[in-house]
């Protein structure tokens, strides 16, 4: 996935909002969106800085774990091959988890008492969800968390989504007229200019015409490039 292309077009659009409102605010009259591609994904990672310049603490790659995780979570497969995440961001979660894994014995045992406490012991933690994850099937995990009210979710697969009931009735799957290829519609939803779809994707030199117009060539000019074979024009190319 394109983390890195997608997040960098957000914070772009969100500088470009920032300079509109300064600039009816009478604070700047205009000014340049300076944004690299690597700093989007510099700036959704957070923690990892401060952790090294104020705590001396380096995070490192830790599999399927967080690498620094202060509460219970990951990634787990189950019996029958499905993949899991689970999460418990508070100490009344973590008991609730602690217990649907191993019981009594383990949600009071004295070491997962708080969250600072457990973040102390996370790989025996870790250890025990993985345990019982893997040992059960689907089923059986989503039965026995339910019991305990903690908290799971299926990983879905690109079948699992595209026919998942929630995004399907919230309408985020469009297309355009002819063509079976779906896509991911405009999202927020908006009541008054909600957007719409209106191609997939333009064909080859379907708006050169238009850019070298207000580049200031003209007709006769344009022309005289698409009979030499320089530019296509509405999806053609000339072959002089």
């Amino acid at each position: 996935f394109p983390a890195a292309d997608s997040t960098t077009g957000l914070m772009g659009a969100l500088g470009i909002m920032i300079a509109l409102l300064a600039r009816e605010q009478g604070t700047a009259r205009g000014q340049v969106v300076d944004l690299a591609v690597f700093e989007a994904l510099l700036r959704l990672m957070d923690y990892p800085v401060p952790a090294l310049t104020g705590a001396d603490h380096s995070p490192r790659r830790n599999g399927l774990r967080q690498p620094m995780d202060f509460a219970p979570g990951g990634m787990f497969r189950t019996s029958d091959g499905v993949w899991l995440t689970v999460s418990a961001g508070s100490a009344e979660t973590a008991q609730r988890l602690l217990r649907a894994v191993g019981g009594d014995a383990l949600a009071d045992d004295p070491r997962f008492a708080t969250l600072a406490e457990m973040s102390h012991h996370m790989t025996v933690v870790f250890d025990a969800i993985n345990d019982f994850v893997t040992q059960h099937t689907l089923a059986e995990v989503e039965t026995e968390f339910a019991r305990h009210d903690a908290v799971a979710s299926r990983v879905l697969s690109v079948e699992g989504i595209t026919t998942n009931a929630q995004i399907g009735q919230r309408g985020d799957f469009v297309s355009v007229e002819g063509d079976p290829t779906k896509v991911i519609g405009p999202v927020p939803h908006l009541s008054a200019t909600p957007g719409a779809l209106r191609w997939l994707g333009r064909a080859p030199g379907a708006d050169t015409r238009s850019i070298l117009c207000e580049l200031g060539f003209d007709d006769k000019q344009i022309t005289a490039l698409y009979e030499a074979g320089i530019i296509g024009l509405d999806g053609t190319r000339n072959t002089p």
